[in-house]
């Protein structure tokens, strides 16, 4: 496999773990937060060299569940700014300097035991949705081509059945 496949294949693969590359998602939030690659990394945690090699999907997954989790933590936290982050043909507005520096500061100086905390806090959050507000949630914010790919790809891989019936709802 060349160089170029292997990337290829790590892209998505990406997608399929995070819903779009880690390029994208860590571009993004490079714009909301005014970051440089480096301040990026160390507000995740992670290496410079790291985020590099995720971003040009040398590397397909983060390593360290931290990490991940800072990343959601970013995103969430853009969100109760009115920032929405995701796929999209146009770039998320940036977040005023003051608020971004105020929230990466806080985010990188979360320690595990805070970061499983907000896991935890955001699951327990997301427990008494219905079947019916993920499906709603579902058309709401993928499109109809999106869903149907997702579904198929299940459907060949035979995993997530609840997934899969949750997205066959979805289509209808």
């Amino acid at each position: 496999m060349s160089d170029q496949q292997r990337i290829t294949e790590n892209q998505r693969l990406q997608r399929e773990l995070y819903g779009e590359t880690l390029h994208d998602r860590l571009r993004s939030l490079m714009g909301v937060y005014g970051l440089s690659q480096r301040r990026l990394a160390e507000v995740l945690g992670v290496s410079a060299p790291m985020l590099s090699q995720l971003m040009s999907a040398q590397r397909v997954k983060m390593g360290n569940p931290r990490a991940h989790e800072r990343m959601v933590a970013l995103e969430h936290r853009a969100a109760e700014h009115g920032v929405e982050l995701g796929p999209s043909s146009s770039p998320p507005a940036a977040l005023p300097a003051e608020a971004a520096a105020e929230i990466t500061g806080q985010i990188a100086a979360q320690d595990v035991s805070e970061t499983t905390h907000l896991r935890a806090r955001h699951a327990a959050d997301t427990s008494s949705l219905s079947a019916e507000d993920l499906v709603q949630g579902l058309r709401a914010r993928i499109g109809a081509g999106e869903l149907q790919s997702a579904h198929e790809a299940l459907s060949r891989s035979g995993g997530a059945e609840t997934l899969r019936a949750l997205l066959a709802r979805a289509l209808e």
